[in-house]
């Protein structure tokens, strides 16, 4: 037989994490969600800690560089083609 398909409901995941303090799970109750420490959550700096400085990025580097290696490609290509003929 086949089963009846129940429909689709919508439900807030926030409620997932929510635990009661006073909660006792009893027999044959669902597996209990503990939410985590946030892992991204901004920290306060220690005292006396100074800012790390990031390099400038060198876009123009990597463009000619890409360039480069463009022109590189082509003439080895052009030389295997000139020598093949």
């Amino acid at each position: 037989m086949k089963k009846t398909q129940r429909r689709p409901t919508a439900f807030p995941l926030d409620e997932l994490n929510v635990i009661d303090a006073d909660y006792v799970p009893g027999v044959g109750a669902p597996a209990v969600l503990i939410p985590d420490a946030d892992a991204f959550a901004p920290t306060t700096a220690a005292p006396g800690a100074t800012e790390v400085v990031v390099p400038r990025k060198r876009r123009w580097l990597r463009l000619f560089t890409a360039a480069l290696g463009g022109l590189v490609a082509l003439a080895i290509g052009l030389a295997i083609d000139n020598l093949i003929r």
